[in-house]
């Protein structure tokens, strides 16, 4: 049947095999899991929320920083790094820099493949800025999988200049 309470205290525990209806404000003061789906026709407010996933039917708006989190991804250096140049890379599977440093006797080909700390399940979109006046030079390009990406340069790039590349990822 129904009741109707004005009040309720309950020590322990509640259990409803039906549906559960409030009309009012609820508050919890420790956990509460959901073990089905859960509709909310308001907003809702928390000042964090963990997920595996999430999905999103509509606009995303932020008001604040995106922040990424994660390893680092590995990093070999190519030929066109030429001799005693170098590379690094810090960030994540989703966004970071890439600093080049030339040596003498550099060819054409990749500066440097990046290697994801985890492969995406498709080959993703990777957008890259050059940083620096002396990577506006360079004739760029990338190569991608779903495990990494290759900075290149098309044609032979100067010996002894350093610059960089930022990246950022999405699949």
């Amino acid at each position: 049947g129904s009741s109707q309470f004005n009040e309720v205290e309950i020590a322990k525990n509640l259990a409803v095999s039906g549906n559960t209806a409030i009309q009012g404000s609820a508050s919890i003061s420790k956990n509460l899991q959901v073990n089905g789906s859960g509709i909310f026709n308001g907003s809702l407010s928390a000042p964090q929320i963990t997920t595996n996933s999430l999905q999103i039917n509509g606009d995303l708006v932020l008001s604040h920083h995106i922040s990424t989190t994660g390893g680092i991804p590995t990093r070999t250096g190519g030929a066109a790094l030429g001799s005693g140049g170098s590379v690094a890379v810090n960030g994540t599977d989703t966004a970071g820099s890439v600093s080049i440093n030339i040596g003498s006797n550099p060819v054409a080909g990749c500066f440097a493949t990046i290697n994801f700390t985890s492969p995406y399940s498709i080959t993703p979109y990777i957008q890259i800025t050059p940083v620096g006046f002396s990577a506006g030079g360079i004739n760029y390009y990338i190569s991608k999988t779903n495990t990494g990406f290759s900075i290149c340069d098309a044609s032979v790039p100067p010996s002894g200049v350093s610059f960089g590349f930022d990246y950022f990822v999405i699949d």
